[in-house]
């Protein structure tokens, strides 16, 4: 019988050296370049971090991953496609096929903008951002531990700080920031005049349209017709409120949280009195601020948004 060191021999030895894989080049692999960071460890870190969808700086695709916000979406594109598909047979009894041919434009033309919303990076700071302006006072974020511009606000739901900073929109499942207003508010144009295109259809098939067509509607989808036309009545009164809330932003010059900030700094007299600093009047928006520079004519499409100077309309550098 072997003796207990001849069977330890007989045992593959196995190195406790870890093996290390080394990256000798990564240009054109989608990875960092090792240039960027310095030392192995960072590029691991930088590696790791890396992902297809989400809101980080080594994020592919700039979209949020929150729950509710991604089934909130989702409802919205049903609601669309549901309406749609309404109109379509509707249009298809009646022989009316530019209504429902012009009504698909109007919907795709909502979808789009709504995709361009959710996919577009709202405006978020960069870790290595510094101020444009030396005269600019530097404040750092408390949570993301980096500077923040002027007119900028950390989103919970984010995990960044967004230049110019409206709301965080859950039907859109992004914040609302400098980078895709436009998209946002043509979003609520393609949506208001979705809605008010499927209300005005509905009514005029229910009271206007033939006898013959009318009873077929009547007697089949008479409670399909009336819960879009309740639909389409309070999307239509949604995105009429909330396009008055952007032009307010415009002329203002305030988004949602800066203004809620105002209101309060306004009502706390106190603090003021005890020798507080009022918070700096902003200046309203000029159209170009929000649309970007290029024809007038494109606004309404849904290109990207180009400023003059992206450094001094973001309020930061790198």
């Amino acid at each position: 019988m072997a003796s207990e060191s001849e069977s330890e021999s007989l045992l593959p030895k196995l190195s406790t050296t870890p093996k290390v894989l080394k990256v000798t080049n990564t240009e054109g692999s989608g990875l960092p370049s090792l240039s960027k960071y310095g030392n192995n460890n960072k590029f691991v870190e930088a590696v790791e971090q890396t992902s297809f969808f989400g809101t980080s700086e080594n994020s592919m695709i700039w979209c949020n991953l929150d729950s509710c916000g991604l089934f909130m979406s989702f409802t919205v594109w049903c609601i669309l496609l549901y309406c749609n598909g309404v109109i379509l047979f509707n249009s298809f009894v009646s022989d009316e096929w530019l209504h429902g041919a012009l009504h698909s434009f109007v919907v795709a033309m909502t979808l789009v903008a709504h995709m361009k919303v959710m996919f577009t990076n709202p405006g978020a700071v960069p870790k290595g951002a510094k101020a444009y302006s030396p005269s600019t006072h530097s404040v750092i974020c408390g949570r993301c531990k980096s500077f923040r511009p002027p007119r900028a606000h950390h989103c919970t739901i984010c995990g960044r700080c967004i230049v110019r900073m409206d709301h965080h929109c859950a039907w859109v499942n992004n914040c609302i920031g400098a980078k895709n207003q436009k998209h946002f508010i043509l979003f609520l144009i393609y949506l208001h005049l979705a809605s008010l295109y499927t209300l005005v259809l509905i009514i005029q098939r229910l009271y206007f349209c033939p006898v013959a067509t009318c009873k077929f509607v009547r007697e089949m989808f008479w409670n399909v017709l009336w819960s879009t036309a309740a639909v389409s009545f309070f999307a239509a009164l949604f995105t009429f409120f909330m396009l008055l809330n952007q032009v307010q932003a415009i002329v203002s010059g305030l988004g949602a949280v800066d203004r809620q900030m105002q209101h309060e700094d306004l009502k706390n007299e106190k603090q003021q009195a005890a020798g507080g600093k009022p918070r700096p009047q902003a200046q309203p928006l000029r159209l170009r601020d929000i649309f970007g520079t290029g024809s007038i004519l494109l606004w309404g499409c849904h290109t990207t948004v180009v400023f003059e100077d992206e450094s001094k309309e973001l309020g930061y550098t790198i």
